[in-house]
């Protein structure tokens, strides 16, 4: 199942509004991706994978529609994808080798090789962060950096594709599905991320 909701989210923010405000819209949200998912099963799903957002809030909602759509239908295996948890670890779980980024995982270090700021924009118009959002980066005045690769954040909304793969092996290989997705579906074998992430 793709992402749903998630500019319902950021638009409010981007407008100023506080985020109890835009958790108001919570309930409405989950209401229509349980909708979905029911009409997804109706039309024959075998498996759903349902991803998180980036809100705390929305996931405790959404956790909670999951395992009422799942005991509904307890055939179809509902598997919930913590993306903010496989995100928030590109940001809170690194260490640093000659300024490149290192996530430790259980006893071993995955050099991933990005720049030490990871929070600082690839793509954008100047600050700490790289970003402005009066100056996007598709917009004159904005720069793009050479290497892509070693950034997290492409344009202060947006990870980069390396980012993407190391959030995507997260969800695949685990721990951030639940229930684990190589569980449900043993016979799919998932390759490296990229050839950039190796251990030490």
């Amino acid at each position: 199942m793709g992402e749903i909701g998630g500019n319902d989210y950021n638009y409010p923010l981007e407008q100023g509004k506080s985020p109890q405000v835009t958790q108001s819209f919570g309930t409405a949200i989950v209401d229509s991706i349980g909708s979905t998912i029911q009409e997804l099963i109706k039309l024959g799903a075998k498996t759903i994978l349902v991803p998180g957002k980036l809100s705390i809030y929305h996931n405790e909602l959404l956790q909670k529609e999951l395992t009422h759509l799942q005991k509904l239908h307890p055939h179809i295996p509902i598997i919930y994808m913590d993306y903010y948890n496989a995100a928030l670890r590109l940001y809170l779980s690194p260490t640093y080798k000659n300024d490149l980024t290192c996530l430790k995982s259980k006893d071993k270090e995955i050099r991933v090789g990005f720049c030490k700021d990871t929070l600082r924009a690839c793509c954008g118009a100047g600050g700490p962060y790289n970003f402005n959002d009066l100056v996007r980066c598709e917009q004159p005045g904005a720069t793009c950096c050479n290497d892509p690769s070693i950034f997290t954040n492409w344009d202060g909304f947006h990870f980069t594709e390396a980012a993407c793969r190391l959030i995507a092996q997260g969800l695949l290989q685990g721990p951030y599905a639940t229930p684990r997705f190589k569980d449900i579906c043993p016979s799919i074998t998932i390759s490296s991320p990229s050839a950039q992430v190796y251990e030490y």
